[in-house]
């Protein structure tokens, strides 16, 4: 199973590479049919491309890109992928992954993914994916179909409308009111979240 954050590193003349990715998957066969990538070997045998993944040892770090480690997802390392090409890629996904990091105050996320750096607060969500919410972060309203997909330590969602959904609760996170149609996946440890939601209507 693929995991956060995924890639395909094609090499390019002079030592370079092409990054391939997308935020909203983190499957490299999705990667592969959108970018219609040939999937076979070259002549002499060498991968024409490399999976990777760029990940933290647990999401509890998530919003900490010093913690995360690369790793090539392939039966084997393919010659071109030289540390010198490794030390690249590492600092180009440093960088993709620290642009969706949020700390601090936010008033409006929408249409896109993000990492709830710990203590964050963001008031409003709407068609947007956040990939974790760490400890003490906090969503004032999940509207549309925005989704989290793990909620970490203390964190909090004070209301879910329409068809928005929470995967995973681990620790003490908590969701207070649950409207419409939203949803919540699994639940650990003492994570807090209704019953049924609401069927009332603003």
């Amino acid at each position: 199973m693929c995991k956060f954050y995924s890639a395909i590193v094609i090499p390019t003349a002079g030592g370079g590479f092409d990054l391939l990715h997308n935020p909203w998957t983190h499957s490299h066969e999705d990667l592969i049919r959108i970018y219609k990538l040939r999937d076979t070997a070259r002549p002499n045998g060498e991968p024409r491309f490399a999976r990777i993944e760029f990940s933290p040892e647990s999401m509890a770090t998530a919003d900490d890109v010093s913690t995360y480690k690369l790793t090539i997802d392939e039966k084997r390392r393919p010659d071109w992928f030289s540390e010198s090409l490794e030390k690249k890629v590492v600092e180009r996904m440093k960088l993709i992954v620290s642009a969706m990091i949020v700390s601090g105050d936010a008033d409006l996320l929408c249409g896109g993914v993000f990492i709830l750096a710990k203590g964050a607060r963001v008031s409003t969500l709407k068609n947007a994916y956040v990939v974790v919410m760490l400890d003490s972060s906090k969503v004032g309203e999940m509207w549309d179909s925005s989704q989290v997909g793990e909620m970490w330590g203390s964190s909090k969602v004070g209301e879910m409308w329409g068809s928005s959904k929470v995967g995973t609760m681990r620790d003490s996170s908590k969701v207070g009111t649950m409207r419409d149609s939203s949803k919540v996946g699994e639940m650990y440890d003492s994570s807090k979240a209704p019953r049924k939601p609401t069927t009332d209507h603003r």
